[in-house]
Order: structure tokens, then C-alpha cells, then sequence
């Protein structure tokens, strides 16, 4: 399944991993392959790697969090991680969202606030967190998966 659109291009796998390309040359995001708990949405987490080219459905990267951004999807809290992929020298600098050039943070928000705007659906920009609590969210929800897996 794929559908494109001017800004984006969505495709499922057979594996569950969705791929959204914002500007194909700058951020990509993937679907990670676990749950969050609860109260956090009941959807896999969400982690845009920058990167400069597109990648394809089912790639695995080695990617290092840098921060992560919140919003409100439908009123419930949705969190992403910002990471970059760890073997592109173009990111290697990036230690914290901060260090990620302006503009892109806000080519993000305003992707994500407008995003569903076409379905009827409202969505909010809570803005961004840093690269520990990035770290926080990732180990909390794969603490969770593993709940849910074993339980």
C-alpha cells in the first residue's frame, strides 16, 4: 500500500515498519518496532532520522536520538524521536536537537500541524524535548513491549 502526495510519500511493509519522507532529502520517518504504554498512545513509537536521501521500506538503521518532538494527534499526546542515522558524517555533530538547524525543526512542526488537516482531524504542536527524555520515551516503551509480549 503507498499513496503520494507533494510533501510526502506513506508505504507499509509486510514487516509493519511505515515510512513518511518529509523532504526526501532531509528527514525521514520510521516506525519503531515497539509499543508505549499507557497513557501514550497505543501506536508504535514514531522516530524521524534526518538523513540526506530517501531509503526503502524495511531498512534498518543504526541511529543515534537526539531529541523528541510532541504533539497532540486527535487529542492524545504523540511523541517522536528525532535521531540521525550514526554512519552519515553529515549528522555526526548533532548531539542534541538544538544543534539541528532551525529550520528543519520548524519545517517538522509545520508538517505535523497540517498533516491531517485533509481528514478532518486536529492536531497540535507541543514543541520539542531533549535528547534524555528522548532516551526516557524510547526505554519506557520498549519496557513495555517486552511487557506486553511476555504478559
Amino acid at each position: 500500500m503507498a499513496s503520494t502526495n507533494m510533501n510526502t510519500t506513506r508505504r507499509c511493509t509486510s514487516s509493519g515498519w511505515i515510512e513518511i519522507y518529509i523532504r526526501p532529502s532531509t528527514i525521514q520517518e520510521t516506525t519503531a518496532s515497539f509499543h508505549r504504554p499507557l497513557p501514550r498512545m497505543a501506536t508504535p513509537l514514531d522516530i524521524l532520522i534526518l538523513g540526506d536521501a530517501p531509503t526503502f521500506p524495511g531498512c534498518v538503521f543504526a541511529a543515534r536520538p537526539v531529541g523528541l518532538f510532541q504533539m497532540m494527534d486527535q487529542g492524545v499526546l504523540d511523541e517522536k524521536v528525532l535521531a540521525y542515522a550514526t554512519g552519515n558524517p553529515r549528522f555526526s555533530s548533532i548531539q542534541n536537537y538544538k544543534d539541528v538547524q532551525q529550520h528543519i525543526l520548524l519545517e517538522v512542526e509545520h508538517f505535523f500541524s497540517i498533516y491531517k488537516d485533509l481528514e478532518h482531524k486536529r492536531t497540535q504542536v507541543l514543541g520539542w524535548k531533549d535528547r534524555e527524555t528522548a532516551h526516557e520515551v524510547i526505554r519506557s516503551s520498549h519496557q513495555s513491549y517486552l511487557e506486553k509480549k511476555t504478559g
